[in-house]
């Protein structure tokens, strides 16, 4: 893997820690829809997560997963 990919993936990961930290914070506050909401969000991310996962695994570089996840960091 190239440097500027790594620092890519290492930002977008730091993007998305983020966004999980606060979603945590506002999933203990928020009401059963708003809960609901938020467990098909991290389930989004989740599926995400694992098809980098696979893809890395398998040698390929997950550029697209990566602009998915970077979307939902940003949702």
């Amino acid at each position: 893997m190239c440097y500027g990919f790594r620092n890519t993936l290492f930002q977008v990961l730091i993007e998305f820690t983020t966004k999980l930290v606060e979603f945590s914070d506002n999933f203990k506050k928020a009401e059963s829809e708003k809960r609901e909401n938020i467990a098909k969000y991290f389930s989004k991310v989740g599926d995400c997560l694992k098809e980098i996962a696979q893809q890395l695994k398998g040698g390929e570089l997950p550029y697209s997963r990566f602009v998915e996840l970077r979307y939902l960091a940003e949702y």
